[in-house]
């Protein structure tokens, strides 16, 4: 099994953590609002995604290639509790990615949980709207090309 130290290697290396948080997109579920961690490792090298799904779960796609003379290139990505499992487990052992963890699993921890009809989801109060865009400006700096 992969062992949590290399997890944290391949996301400081070759992941990517960021958030999602924007109007719901059917017109039914106005007012309401979309909110998730999001994960993905993008590779040439298939053997270690095959192992991160192994161990949490979530699809390893294989991506189109922009050109022939490029090397085929796979994709893990996952949003909800496999991603949050992967944070989790690798947190302790981040060097590069340690903020953009601690930002995702703040965010995840706020979430308001609940059935899509509940009314408390649907409702969510300005205070918690206001904390997850700040959050989401936070992320984003973090993952601007060329930041420090």
């Amino acid at each position: 099994m992969i062992s949590d130290e290399y997890v944290a290697g391949l996301l400081d290396g070759e992941g990517c953590v960021t958030m999602v948080h924007r109007p719901r997109r059917d017109k039914r579920r106005e007012g309401e609002w979309q909110s998730y961690v999001y994960v993905t490792f993008t590779m040439c090298d298939r053997a270690p995604l095959d192992a991160i799904q192994e161990r949490f779960g979530g699809p390893v796609i294989a991506l189109k290639r922009a050109s022939e003379r490029w090397r085929p290139a796979f994709r893990w990505q996952s949003a909800g509790p496999p991603a949050e499992a992967i944070l989790r487990a690798a947190r302790p052992y981040l060097l590069v990615k340690h903020r953009q963890a601690d930002l995702a699993l703040e965010f995840r921890d706020q979430l308001i949980q609940g059935g899509r009809t509940s009314p408390i989801r649907a409702k969510m109060n300005a205070e918690v709207h206001a904390h997850r865009l700040r959050l989401l400006d936070q992320m984003r700096e973090l993952n601007r090309r060329g930041a420090a």
